[in-house]
């Protein structure tokens, strides 16, 4: 495809040995990315000065990286002018060949959903509806990757600071118990407003390209695992 994708990866100190093993996926399998941005809090990059093949940014330092690292994403279009933005994380491993053909086709990317009814339990909609101002339908935080074209993100944050009357990062700062979901947020947002942009699709109904763990298990009950499905695609 034309258009340029760069991976996108929202990451902090602890998570860096997670994030050795997810940069060995991305160079094992991730083919035809421009660019793999990697955005860590002040003083973290320091520890990534041997990286030499992808771009490291810093971010400001969050009381709370948990809502720290949602406001980066939201905020992704101002650390890369691609056309279009993957979101993955560092506890995350691809375990298969990825393109961005396989992710957005005719200009559309491709996002996973499923009607909320089906998730017993899920604790998103009432919070996605209190950020957004209407009761969303479906749940949009599926799977790994997350792609997104770079104009949605300023769109996104127009809608929100004129809603809530203040800056973004503010917002989602003060959202008491952790209470906001960025990729439920973005997802429910691009259905109601462009929904003919994207391609839609049920999980379900697609293999996956990923391994997705919990880095704040710890990573070394995984290690094993991990190296065997890296080998694997060798």
């Amino acid at each position: 495809m034309s258009a340029s994708v760069d991976i996108f990866i929202r990451s902090y100190k602890g998570d860096f040995e997670w994030l050795a093993y997810c940069l060995k996926s991305c160079a094992l399998h991730a083919k035809g990315f421009r660019n793999i941005h990697i955005v860590v809090p002040s003083g973290d990059a320091q520890h990534l000065s041997h990286l030499t093949r992808e771009k490291v940014h810093e971010c400001q330092r969050y009381n709370d990286d948990y809502l720290g690292q949602q406001i980066t994403k939201l905020c992704a279009d101002t650390y890369t002018d691609a056309d279009y933005i993957c979101h993955f994380d560092s506890d995350t491993i691809w375990t298969k060949d990825i393109s961005p053909e396989l992710l957005v086709v005719g200009g559309k990317p491709i996002v996973f959903h499923e009607p909320y009814e089906r998730l017993q339990g899920c604790p998103w909609q009432p919070i996605v509806s209190e950020t957004l101002g209407w009761v969303p339908k479906f749940e949009f935080m599926r799977r790994h990757p997350f792609v997104y074209p770079r104009w949605i993100y300023k769109e996104l944050r127009v809608y929100l600071e004129a809603r809530h009357a203040r800056p973004l990062s503010d917002y989602i700062s003060s959202r008491p118990y952790r209470s906001f979901s960025e990729f439920n947020v973005l997802g429910a947002f691009a259905w109601e407003k462009f929904r003919q942009h994207f391609y839609w699709r049920d999980p379900h109904q697609e293999d996956t390209y990923v391994k997705q763990y919990w880095s704040w298990g710890g990573i070394n009950g995984h290690k094993q695992e991990i190296e065997k499905l890296l080998s694997e695609g060798t």
